[in-house]
């Protein structure tokens, strides 16, 4: 059996935020993803891939923002994933809610 290909790189799978003029609370530049638990939810297009490539890895999000080239892109995710979150590489500040915000591995916000 194959061992799975570490990616070392995020570049090679994630992108980089397109927002031109999408403010905060807007709903243009999204997708309708279909979430594990069934539900329909928009996501951010610029940061689609991470996300459904979180699910992938067993991850349930709870929220998520590409940023709109203004802030880091984050997501927050239910308390039971914060130790994958953490395996998986992923940095957090505290969320004024008390969960964690992840930032994002998709290129975004001011450097």
């Amino acid at each position: 059996m194959k061992a799975k290909k570490q990616i070392k790189y995020y570049d090679e799978i994630f992108g980089e935020c397109h927002c031109t003029n999408v403010e905060f609370g807007s709903y243009d530049n999204q997708v309708v993803m279909k979430h594990p638990s069934g539900k329909l939810v928009c996501i951010d297009t610029c940061i689609a891939t991470e996300i459904g490539w979180l699910w992938h890895q067993g991850i349930n999000t709870l929220n998520s923002c590409c940023g709109h080239k203004k802030i880091p892109p984050t997501v927050v995710v239910d308390k039971k994933d914060y130790g994958k979150m953490d395996e998986l590489g992923y940095k957090f500040t505290m969320a004024p809610s008390g969960y964690r915000e992840y930032l994002l591995k998709t290129k975004g916000g001011e450097e």
